[in-house]
């Protein structure tokens, strides 16, 4: 395939079914408004809510950077300006959020709650404990 057969079919119009959706056009509540928009969930409670290992510090990453980079396979990072993807060859905005893991996961504190063995085995303590 040369390149002008390339060009050629890049140039030419795809035809494109629309989807059936019964012909009715969306419909917004009462009042004209749109729906409200979802509750955000507090990024450092999600956080708080994965495992403490390699897996949870991955889904924590992605938690908290995953509007802001991208990973692309056999090409590399890119990062969000606000109005462009930007390659990031070196990986070093990569690896800089990367180390802002260690203090966001400190942030999680309040959310953590220990297991009902765990609190078990604490109340045993304070009762063998001499006072």
């Amino acid at each position: 395939m040369s390149t002008e057969d390339v060009r050629a079919a890049f140039e030419a119009p795809e035809r494109i079914e629309p989807i059936d959706d019964g012909g009715q056009p969306p419909r917004t509540p009462d009042g004209g408004e749109g729906p409200p928009p979802e509750d955000p969930v507090d990024p450092i409670w999600q956080a708080s809510q994965q495992t403490e290992n390699d897996v949870g510090n991955a889904a924590r990453f992605c938690i908290h950077f995953g509007e802001d980079l991208m990973y692309v396979p056999r090409v590399g990072w890119f990062t969000w300006t606000g109005s462009v993807w930007s390659p990031d060859p070196d990986e070093l905005e990569v690896r800089r959020r990367a180390q802002e893991i260690g203090p966001l996961i400190l942030e999680e504190l309040d959310f953590l709650r220990l297991s009902d063995w765990d609190m078990d085995l604490l109340t045993e303590e304070q009762d063998v404990r001499p006072r």
